[in-house]
């Protein structure tokens, strides 16, 4: 089995955040759907938990869509969550594909907290893209993409006290977000892997046509 991630159609990653004299990096981002199972609620419940200095230094953007489908106690329990973090989260609502790459610019870290089996997130692949590491769940399609301790960091799913602790540390730990970025492989584009599948039924139609060869040398009286 051959196994390529989906390209990309990204042209350049966006650069780090430019850093103020002594600032750290404390810009997190949580990008998608807003629902119970993206663990929206999981983000807002480990701001709850971090201690007050902590809050102090950090900001939580949240870009997503969709929170007036969800329902009515879901849309309420995001807003009490919401009002209880307002020192240092921001809600911006929606966003387009496009505004990504602007987007990224302002931020170091990216949040993935679903407590479903996610399969490829695309945000995933846009974070990695773009150099940010990524703190994740600990299971399903995020935990394979993100390798823990080189290109981000696994927190156990559906734990608001893990990943408090996994936003302290980046938080806090001179040099990490240097590591992680550095640790994160090159995406491919959308070019990048038609040609690369292009190649592989080359290989399967070469190696069937002298299997071919060698079946009609066999039968030849």
């Amino acid at each position: 089995m051959v196994h390529l991630d989906n390209g990309l159609s990204l042209n350049e990653p966006a650069s780090p955040r430019t850093l103020a004299f002594q600032e750290s990096r404390t810009k997190f981002a949580y990008f998608g759907t807003l629902s119970i199972f993206k663990g929206t609620l999981v983000v807002f419940e480990a701001i709850g938990r971090l201690p007050k200095e902590i809050r102090r230094k950090i900001t939580l953007d949240i870009y997503g869509a969709n929170l007036e489908f969800q329902s009515q106690d879901f849309q309420n329990k995001f807003s009490e969550l919401l009002e209880k973090t307002t020192d240092c989260v921001r809600f911006h609502g929606p966003y387009q594909s496009e505004d990504m790459p602007k987007l990224m610019a302002n931020v170091d870290w990216v949040i993935v907290p679903s407590i479903w089996w996610e399969n490829s997130p695309l945000v995933i692949e846009e974070a990695l893209f773009h150099k940010r590491p990524v703190i994740c769940s600990n299971i399903g399609g995020m935990a394979e993409k993100v390798e823990h301790d080189q290109s981000g960091l696994h927190f156990q799913v559906g734990s608001a006290a893990d990943l408090a602790n996994c936003i302290i540390r980046a938080a806090t730990e001179e040099g990490l977000w240097d590591k992680l970025s550095n640790g994160i492989s090159e995406r491919l584009t959308i070019q990048e892997v038609a040609d690369r599948t292009l190649e592989i039924y080359r290989q399967i139609q070469e190696k069937r046509s002298l299997l071919n060869s060698q079946l009609n040398q066999v039968e030849r009286p």
